[in-house]
Formats: C-alpha cells, structure tokens, sequence
C-alpha cells in the first residue's frame, strides 16, 4: 500500500495538463499546421523537413518547460522543496513523462511522412527526429531549471535555433542537434549523430537532475 501511494505522487498528467492551460495545446496547434502540410505538399519535400528540425522537433521541450512554470513564475518555488516528491519524482518522472507524450506524435507524424514520401523511410527517420528531440527536451529542462526562468529558457531555444538556421551550423563553434537535410537520409546517415545526440542529451539530462536536487535541499 505504501509503495501504491507513492507510486500515485509520481506524475498526475491531468492535473499538469490543467496548470499548463492553453500553453498545453500550443504543439498540438503545431503539428496540425505541419500535418496541413504534409496533405497539401506536392514535391516541396524540403520544406517539410525544415519545419522538422526548425520548428516540430524544437517544440519537444515546450511541456517539459510549462511543467515548471507555477514554481518559478507564480511563486510557488518554496513548494519545490516542501511538496513530498523526490527529486527524481520532480524532474526525471515527470519530465519523461510529458516526452514520451511527444515522442508518440512525433511518431505518428514520421509515420505519415514515410506513407506520403516516396523515398522517406520510418527508421532513418526515427533515429534522426527522436535523437534531436531527446537534445531539446532535456535541454531545455536544464535551462528552465538553471534560470528559474521560461521566458528566458523559450529565448534561448529561440535564438539558438534561430542562429542554426541563418548559419546552418557552419559559423559558431558550439554544438549542432540538426541534420539540416532536405531530402530523406539513409540508416547510415544518421546512426553516428543520432547515437552521439542522444549520449549529448543524456549529459543534460544528468546535469539537469543533479542541479534539481541541489534546489530541492
């Protein structure tokens, strides 16, 4: 019974999902723009890859970011320590939690690809999309919880994406999430990066749960 209960305490999603408010359907608006996109297309293949990495995959940290806004906009960080969840039960459970959430549409919407596509397929685009997704997720967990601050940790997504964009990661010596492809890449395009994005994000996510623990104290 005990271990039932505090299995209970670990994530109410619905109870998330309220506090977020409209904040919670800001992706799902995005995606529905993308899926538009993807029935309307004939042939500009390109720009449905651009809006992947430029705007679709980004987006995956937008949840995990509004999962900490009543702490660190509304006054209630006092209640990160007080509140009778663990670190792990705060950050790991939670954050996780509201990415698979988003793993599962950006799932759906590679599944659609690859059946509009003629030369897209599943797997390649898989690893591509899950491993940069992985990246902003559990950055921008770790910058919510560095700042304190969402308008700050949305700025710098924004212009860290923006500046990708405009340089396509061939100016500024830091490291670059995307592919910048614009046509479909094959398993071995995309193994190597997508394995060293995801040991990247892990990184954050490491660093991210150790500092929530420092604030939890």
């Amino acid at each position: 019974m005990k271990t039932m209960k505090r299995f209970n305490l670990k994530c109410h999603p619905f109870f998330e999902i309220k506090s977020m408010g409209l904040s919670f359907y800001v992706p799902m608006f995005v995606y529905i723009f993308l899926i538009y996109q993807l029935f309307t297309f004939h042939g500009y293949e390109a720009v449905i890859f651009k809006i992947m990495e430029y705007l679709i995959i980004p987006m995956s940290g937008w949840w995990i970011i509004y999962l900490f806004y009543d702490y660190f906009e509304e006054g209630l960080y006092d209640l990160l320590r007080s509140y009778p969840l663990t670190h792990w039960e705060h950050g790991f459970i939670r954050v996780n939690y509201f990415l698979v959430m988003y793993l599962l549409l950006l799932s759906i919407t590679i599944t659609a690809i690859d059946m509009i596509m003629v030369n897209a397929a599943f797997i390649p685009l898989f690893i591509q999309y899950f491993s940069e997704a992985i990246i902003f997720a559990y950055g921008s967990f770790l910058i919510v919880i560095l700042t304190k601050n969402v308008s700050i940790t949305i700025m710098v997504i924004g212009v860290y994406v923006a500046t990708e964009v405009l340089t396509l990661g061939q100016v500024i010596p830091w490291y670059h999430v995307m592919f910048f492809n614009t046509s479909p890449l094959s398993i071995q395009e995309t193994l190597g990066k997508g394995l060293l994005n995801i040991s990247v994000g892990f990184s954050l996510l490491i660093a991210a749960q150790i500092y929530l623990r420092q604030l939890k104290r």
